[in-house]
């Protein structure tokens, strides 16, 4: 996963910009989110249809341009958290309720390849 770091994207950013990738840090279905002053990508390992355990990377930097990830641990847990509640991330809905707290909430896609299409797979990240 790299953001586009053309000069036509970002006046700040110079062409060469990259993302700078932690350990393995290939994968797909990205979800972005900030939390804070903390920007995070979840996303699945390359295993084909195969479920695995979420990556999530993070970075303190302001900007997605040249930024150093790190891997932090999986934030799903309980019945299913290692393989994503059998998923792959989509989105991360920050829900913010009246007394100011926010919780963030999963939504990943789970796919049937043997059969007909897909169903969502929401649920909570209570690492954050």
């Amino acid at each position: 996963m790299r953001p586009n770091c053309s000069a036509a994207a970002t006046a700040e950013a110079p062409r060469s910009s990259t993302v700078t990738r932690p350990l393995r840090a290939q994968g797909e279905g990205p979800a972005l989110f900030r939390v804070g002053g903390t920007a995070y990508m979840l996303m699945s390992d390359l295993t084909g249809w195969n479920p695995n355990p979420a990556k999530l990377v993070a970075t303190a930097s302001p900007r997605l341009c040249g930024a150093a990830w790190h891997l932090e641990p999986n934030p799903a847990t309980g019945p299913g958290g290692n393989t994503t509640y059998d998923s792959q991330s989509t989105f991360v809905l920050p829900l913010t309720l009246g007394d100011g707290s926010t919780f963030f909430i999963y939504m990943g896609d789970r796919w049937n390849f043997m059969g007909p299409g897909s169903v969502r797979a929401p649920g909570p990240l209570p690492y954050f």
